[in-house]
């Protein structure tokens, strides 16, 4: 009976290990939760979400190291969010990777969907403002999520050499955490899933979380801030951007009122993009976590 919760090794078994910080986040972050919408009505809605970004982020690494530290004996680099010579290089990647598959998904958007911009006649200090606050909140917001659904979560799973199932599992988490978006559909949660593929790839690539935090905040930043696009329904950061969009065109392409990621042009671009990583020269040679083989 025992085989069924624990490995050869003595360890428990890597899919209980996922239920485990699953369950635990979750009982932990109802209260943070109700905490920020008693004081909601006090607060913006960019100081609100950088609040429960960062709460869930401190909870996800905490959480993460702990069952790591206990269940696996892993430090906390294991997590993959620590610096070292090569963050830089896969921030600067990711900025890069992001705004390039955005920029693919809005050209196709323009070319196939009639979508239509205009350059904002208002080109101010406020603008430079809001795009440095867009940056932050984003920045922090996509720290939290890769920390939550390409953490431990994941991680744990690829320690017991199931990366196609970790991949999946925590792609839809992903995706269905976006359900009660503003616009969602049947298609933005499709877009999202693939999202999750396309982050989860690369982290898979580098073991470490830099990467897939910058390709993350600079699609949403892209797409927002740039080009006055909503982001998965969310309108608040496309109020203030360079380009405002004048005509959604063929909203099944373009994603209409959800942004980009609503939008036929969006599974296209990801889809590419995740082939791109696939055979980028991208990968970390130190083995920085202690694999325990397969536990299947």
């Amino acid at each position: 009976m025992s085989h069924i919760f624990f490995n050869t090794d003595g360890k428990l078994r890597s899919m209980w290990r996922f239920f485990l910080f699953l369950l635990l986040f979750w009982f932990l972050a109802i209260p943070i939760q109700s905490l920020l919408i008693n004081i909601s009505s006090n607060l913006n809605s960019f100081l609100l979400i950088c609040l429960r970004s960062l709460s869930f982020l401190g909870l996800a690494l905490a959480l993460g190291w702990f069952l790591g530290k206990i269940l696996e004996d892993q430090n906390f680099r294991a997590l993959g969010l620590y610096f070292d010579v090569e963050c830089l290089k896969e921030i600067s990647l990711g900025i890069l990777l992001g705004g390039i598959a955005l920029s693919f998904a809005l050209l196709t958007s323009i070319i196939f969907g009639n979508m239509q911009f205009t350059l904002n006649e208002n080109l101010n200090a406020s603008l430079v403002q809001s795009a440095g606050i867009n940056l932050i909140v984003f920045l922090i917001a996509a720290a939290s999520e890769e920390s939550l659904f390409r953490g431990y979560m994941l991680q744990t799973l690829v320690r017991s050499n199931l990366c196609l199932a970790g991949t999946l599992i925590t792609s839809f988490l992903f995706a269905s955490s976006h359900n009660l978006n503003p616009n969602s559909s049947h298609l933005s949660w499709v877009n999202t899933f693939i999202a999750g593929i396309w982050l989860a790839v690369a982290y898979l690539k580098t073991k470490k979380l830099w990467l897939s935090i910058a390709m993350h905040a600079s699609w949403n930043w892209f797409q927002s801030t740039l080009f006055g696009i909503n982001v998965s329904g969310i309108t608040e950061f496309s109020n203030h951007s360079v380009f405002q969009p004048i005509s959604k065109g063929n909203e099944l392409i373009t994603g209409g009122d959800y942004g980009i990621e609503g939008g036929i042009s969006c599974s296209i671009s990801l889809l590419l993009s995740i082939l791109l990583i696939l055979i980028f020269p991208l990968s970390n040679k130190i083995e920085l976590t202690k694999q325990e083989g397969t536990d299947r």
